[in-house]
């Protein structure tokens, strides 16, 4: 299974025509298609070690009067111009720790695992906001792609943005529509979390927040913070949620460790970044809910047994009952994350492996006493595991009936049956799974 995962494509490819098998829609007779994603798992003698770590890879799928042309494009950071220029990674990745070139920088990248900066590997995902499409990861660097060619237009640094130190930002900023002009015209903003320290020096952690912040015309705003629970740790989120009057952070016990993290360098461990992950299940789960136009967090304090959550789904505000509906994909350990790791991939068996990943809704309350702390349960909407869902955008923070998403059948006869994950549909008003399956 890492033959599969591992994949590379080097070569960079310019519109290429592409051989059609079948017939394609009518109704897509014009537009393209991006996808960002690793596309390189080596340098020199350096092996990535998780599938999370590969350099960014633009592909583009042009369609036109019935044809399809395929392009492809390394994504120029900084990372990936420095790891082909010295034949070596020169900054850490989620799962790999750098390979300094000279033995002074080896020395010190003992102690400092980020001597050269962060990461600006942004391999995750393409975004489209007011006209702009950038190339997004989790670090403070956004990419702006012409999506014609694919080239890189100009370079957004959002620590640059702030009067504050920008760390890191979560990986799936979201697009948010707003009326301008008296309420008479639409615009788009992106609203971005974003972990923000005080001040311009890495340790110790004790004055980080977690802020959330919104970008337009170049400039950001912020729409609210939350201290971060411990000086030694940071609060790891990869997502969030948004609504029509509100920005949700789900705070859960899922951390990075700086402490971790240097042992982890110093003993030369293989682990990257996902050294420093750590996961309590023993602590509650918070949700934490800003007001957008004042940047005030809501009063209320709402909190549920531990989990994490990779991916949201979406979220709405229900005012006749004067709560707040989070859909979002539920973990009970780490095996998510650490499934991706090249060596355990290896030993993959698709037959014996479950995720523990489930789609759940939590009815949050926007109002309560003072000083109560309200306890919510989620509600499984389906009995598979799930990931990687998505919606119509245009319902992004408003009440929606459909989530597609990978799934497979969490136990039972159809387990047996079902080896693999499948492109699902789930109806989120009568929790019905459809699944498009090969087997």
């Amino acid at each position: 299974m890492d033959k599969v995962f591992f994949q590379e494509q080097i070569e960079e490819y310019r519109e290429v025509t592409g051989k059609i098998q079948g017939k394609i829609p009518d109704w897509l007779h014009s537009g393209i298609f991006l996808k960002n994603g690793p596309g390189r798992y080596h340098v020199g003698k350096t092996q990535f070690n998780h599938f999370f770590d590969g350099f960014s890879k633009i592909q583009s799928f042009q369609f036109s009067s019935g044809k399809v042309h395929y392009s492809s494009k390394f994504l120029p950071t900084k990372a990936y111009e420095a790891a082909m220029k010295h034949d070596t990674p020169l900054f850490t990745e989620f799962g790999t720790f750098l390979t300094a070139p000279t033995i002074l920088m080896r020395l010190y990248s003992r102690f400092n695992p980020f001597p050269y900066g962060f990461s600006d590997n942004a391999n995750i995902h393409i975004i489209q906001c007011d006209k702009e499409v950038y190339a997004v990861g989790e670090g403070t660097m956004m990419y702006h792609i012409n999506p014609e060619n694919l080239e890189v237009t100009r370079r957004t640094d959002l620590d640059r943005l702030s009067n504050h130190r920008i760390i890191t930002i979560a990986a799936h900023s979201l697009v948010d529509n707003h009326l301008v002009n008296d309420q008479s015209e639409m615009r788009e903003k992106l609203i971005c979390l974003g972990i923000m320290k005080q001040d311009k020096f890495l340790w110790p952690f004790h004055r980080c927040s977690q802020v959330f912040f919104e970008l337009e015309g170049g400039k950001m705003t912020t729409l609210g913070t939350e201290q971060m629970d411990f000086i030694h740790k940071v609060n790891y989120n990869h997502s969030f949620a948004i609504t029509k009057n509100y920005t949700v952070l789900v705070r859960h016990p899922l951390y990075m460790s700086l402490v971790q993290l240097l042992k982890a360098n110093l003993v030369k461990s293989r682990r990257g970044l996902a050294s420093s992950i750590q996961f309590d299940i023993k602590n509650s789960t918070r949700f934490c809910i800003f007001n957008k136009k004042t940047g005030n967090r809501v009063k209320t304090r709402v909190e549920t047994s531990g989990f994490f959550t990779l991916h949201h789904v979406n979220a709405y505000e229900d005012s006749g009952n004067n709560t707040l509906v989070l859909d979002c994909v539920c973990f009970s350990d780490l095996f998510a994350l650490n499934m991706f790791f090249r060596d355990r991939l290896r030993r993959y068996d698709p037959t014996q492996t479950v995720l523990n990943a489930r789609l759940k809704r939590f009815t949050l309350p926007l109002y309560s006493k003072p000083g109560v702390t309200m306890v919510v349960q989620g509600r499984v909407m389906a009995e598979y595991d799930i990931e990687f869902p998505a919606i119509n955008d245009r319902y992004l923070g408003k009440e929606y009936s459909f989530t597609w998403c990978l799934c497979r059948p969490a136990d039972g006869p159809q387990r047996e049956v079902i080896t693999s994950y499948a492109i699902g549909k789930v109806d989120m008003k009568t929790s019905e799974l459809l699944m498009n399956s090969a087997h």
